[in-house]
């Protein structure tokens, strides 16, 4: 006994340097970690563009229903924030972390073994789009742990990049490695990979003073008791404001157009490689395209970084430019039929994509800043999952019933356009708003007061849509 109390406290006392090294530079080596867990995650996940012509080929189901399968798997890593949420609230983000990638690896390593298109539904796309989403909720929040300002945001730029570099390193890694072993073994070499790299990365998910937390955590919970204690039989004033987000005809305005966006967005996840062999290219020279269209995705988010605090107009017109000039790149893939007229377009797609991806967070919070940042980021991940679970499966449809995709671009194109429209009603419908209360202001100001009475106090109230005239105290009656 004496023997191993002495061998532990000897691998303690090796550690303690260790130990005291990553708590004081826990967040860049938090930063790390989660730039692999992203980057090979993230970056799988994305590559099933790649997949899905071999996929088809093995299978030989339509392109609406294999493209069901990557819809419903980017569906579910948006979707499941909830239920990671609430694993993170009981347990810790590190453990949450590596219950995603243990997730992942397993549904990885059975989808290997499937001979049944339809159990890749449970085991690929199910399950490993909950493990992505375990991953991708405990690691952002693990990062805006107890650290604010500009370390913070550099080091979650950094992080984010990693599935943009996934997703343009592996897609021709993937496809080569396909076509040498097969995506059986692919899957497997996959699995391997999340269950020692990644799995080893969580190790250094550190959380930053564990104890200052749980003492927040705390606080939080006290004051929801004491917030529910008074306001019995009603809701309290933090769930109400919650209630009355979605209630906002802006907010409803811009998530739905979001929402279309993200819906037009998915052609290009899912169906970009498999437009290019129905034009005649070769699998191979659809993987090169998604690799262009991946590396413009990581160049955009740096520029994106780099120019975000110096923009001289609102976010939201950002957003509009992109989904117009995306409208444009869209329409121009009816006429592009060669490597020499695609690499262009998806070069502009590929910037546009970083734009789509980093802009509506900055956005949503320069538009409604009275909100919570977290419960802007669940509708903005809850409108992107619905959005991408509606848009594969209907490029797919269109595909199947048409033989092409002109009819898919030209929807997709119509959708940027419906999009473009939602973005702008909400500076318009601000500026009208402006306009109208600024004309009751000076009709009010402009209009002679009234007498006052003996013992009377009146005051003029003017609402968003009326003027008011308040009499309140005693008013003698004549």
């Amino acid at each position: 006994m004496s023997c191993c109390y002495a061998f532990r406290q000897w691998i303690r006392d090796l550690c303690r340097p260790v130990r005291g090294f990553m708590s004081q530079h826990w967040l860049w080596m938090a930063t790390l970690s989660v730039f692999i867990l992203y980057f090979f995650i993230g970056g799988f996940m994305y590559n099933y563009c790649v997949l899905f012509v071999r996929l088809q080929e093995e299978f030989h189901y339509n392109a609406a229903l294999t493209g069901w399968l990557g819809s419903l798997m980017l569906c579910l890593a948006c979707l499941s924030s909830p239920v990671s949420i609430f694993l993170i609230n009981r347990r810790s983000p590190r453990a949450v972390a590596a219950t995603g990638v243990l997730i992942c690896g397993i549904g990885t390593l059975v989808s290997s073994y499937m001979n049944d298109f339809f159990a890749l539904f449970f085991t690929f796309a199910i399950v490993y789009g909950i493990g992505a989403n375990f991953v991708y909720q405990s690691t952002s929040t693990l990062l805006l742990m107890d650290h604010r300002g500009e370390a913070c945001i550099r080091c979650s730029g950094i992080a984010m990049t990693g599935s943009a570099l996934g997703f343009m390193i592996l897609s021709p890694s993937l496809d080569n490695m396909i076509t040498t072993l097969g995506w059986r073994y692919s899957f497997r070499v996959m699995a391997a990979i999340f269950l020692t790299i990644c799995m080893l990365s969580c190790v250094f998910l550190v959380q930053p003073e564990e104890e200052k937390i749980r003492q927040l955590r705390e606080q939080l919970r006290r004051s929801a008791m004491i917030e529910r204690s008074l306001f019995p039989g009603q809701c309290a004033p933090q769930d109400c404001k919650r209630i009355e987000i979605v209630r906002s005809r802006e907010m409803r305005l811009f998530f739905t157009g979001y929402l279309f966006s993200a819906s037009a967005w998915a052609f290009y996840i899912i169906h970009s490689a498999r437009f290019a062999t129905s034009v005649g290219l070769e699998a191979h020279s659809g993987a090169l395209l998604v690799f262009v269209f991946a590396a413009m995705i990581v160049i955009g988010q740096y520029l994106l970084y780099a120019i975000n605090k110096y923009l001289p107009f609102s976010r939201i017109y950002l957003l509009v430019l992109t989904n117009l000039v995306s409208a444009v790149a869209t329409f121009c893939f009816l006429f592009s039929r060669t490597m020499g007229q695609l690499v262009p377009l998806f070069i502009a797609m590929g910037l546009l994509t970083a734009v789509f991806q980093g802009a509506p967070y900055s956005a949503a919070v320069e538009l409604f800043a009275d909100t919570r940042p977290s419960e802007l980021s669940s509708l903005i991940m809850v409108s992107l999952g619905i959005g991408l679970i509606t848009g594969g499966p209907l490029a797919g449809g269109l595909f199947d019933r048409t033989g092409n995709y002109n009819a898919t671009l030209l929807l997709v194109a119509l959708l940027y356009v419906l999009s473009t429209m939602l973005y702008i009603a909400i500076p318009i419908r601000r500026t009208l708003h402006t306009r109208k209360q600024r004309a009751l202001e000076a009709r009010a100001l402009a209009r002679p007061s009234p007498p006052r009475l003996p013992g009377c106090r009146c005051h003029l109230m003017i609402t968003g849509n009326n003027e008011q005239l308040s009499v309140f105290d005693n008013i003698s009656t004549v």
